[in-house]
């Protein structure tokens, strides 16, 4: 049962939108403000809440709006079911400890609006400096329990949170401030740049997003110790446009050898002979077979043989 005693500043594991909830809490219980635990932003959430529930027409609203203009965007953007992006990058730079102007020129949400959308319903700037609750309260379990692409928002919050506005930038906008080319050498520059730039990223989100099971545990630690690889042949990982295509051409060699690798001409010989051989039979091999085989292993005599003895079926006439 929710009660009141969850909407407290003090509380460890506080919802973000504290305040808002207190505020509902009170207009449906009919309850009073409390002096020493309800603040003015506490005072101004429920006098706003009690207006927008009463109001049922346009005007209504519009007076409303004219009353509150920063209060009333802040809650539009909470409460919308249609644009989702622009609340997530809101509270994604909130966590990223931007400012209200810096912010503005982001996403054209004024400064004073910013203001109230953070005191009113994703109160996190006093508690930037604790990790724990960052992690545990404003972003949920689903960072423990694996991340989808389709989490972009919590992505968009954890790298905002941990790397700061810049990053957020390339993972948001796709882009890292590229150079606008003027010359058709220029225009080469950029797409090498983008390739770069954009499989550094998505190799960091996949690492994130890969599950850790049977079938992907070996996988994963071949990777790293490819990576240790490209950190030694790069004298300990400079960023250097050397150092940048030296981790492209190792991370295309990493790809190659990955056993559930299928195109003939990214196969290395010495691991995916066998892979090759039973590509052209009548046969898949189970994914516990291609990581065996993939690995350099070798299958067993008895598996061997029926996977020898399976042939397509003759075409009738």
């Amino acid at each position: 049962m929710v009660t009141s005693l969850e909407f407290r500043r003090s509380n460890p594991r506080r919802p973000v939108d504290w305040r808002w909830q207190r505020a509902c809490h009170l207009l449906e219980s009919g309850g009073s403000l409390v002096k020493h635990r309800d603040d003015s932003s506490i005072k101004l959430a429920k006098e706003f809440r009690s207006a927008v529930q009463s109001a049922t027409t346009e005007n209504q609203h519009l007076a409303i709006m004219d009353r509150w203009p920063s209060l009333y965007e802040a809650w539009n953007l909470y409460q919308s079911e249609e644009d989702h992006e622009t609340r997530y990058e809101l509270e994604a730079r909130l966590l990223a400890r931007q400012t209200g102007e810096e912010i503005s020129l982001k996403i054209a949400v004024t400064p004073e609006t910013t203001a109230l959308y953070e005191s009113v319903f994703f109160h996190v700037t006093d508690r930037l400096n604790v990790p724990g609750y960052v992690t545990h309260t404003v972003m949920g379990n689903a960072i423990q329990r694996g991340l989808a692409q389709r989490h972009y928002d919590l992505l968009w919050k954890m790298f905002g949170y941990w790397g700061g506005p810049l990053v957020l930038d390339h993972l948001i906008y796709q882009f890292n401030k590229p150079e606008v080319p003027s010359t058709r050498s220029g225009v080469e520059g950029f797409w090498s740049d983008d390739v770069r730039q954009h499989l550094m990223l998505k190799s960091s989100l996949a690492a994130r997003m890969a599950p850790i099971n049977w079938q992907t545990s070996l996988e994963i630690v071949n990777i790293y110790m490819r990576l240790i690889e490209i950190e030694q042949n790069t004298g300990g990982g400079g960023t250097g446009a050397g150092a940048g295509d030296a981790a492209v051409r190792a991370l295309d060699g990493m790809i190659a050898g990955m056993p559930w690798t299928k195109a003939v001409h990214r196969r290395t010989p010495e691991n995916n002979e066998t892979i090759a051989h039973y590509d052209t039979k009548g046969v898949g091999l189970r994914s516990d077979d291609l990581l065996l085989v993939g690995s350099g292993g070798e299958l067993n005599p008895e598996r061997q043989a029926l996977l020898e003895s399976a042939e397509y079926p003759v075409a009738e006439k």
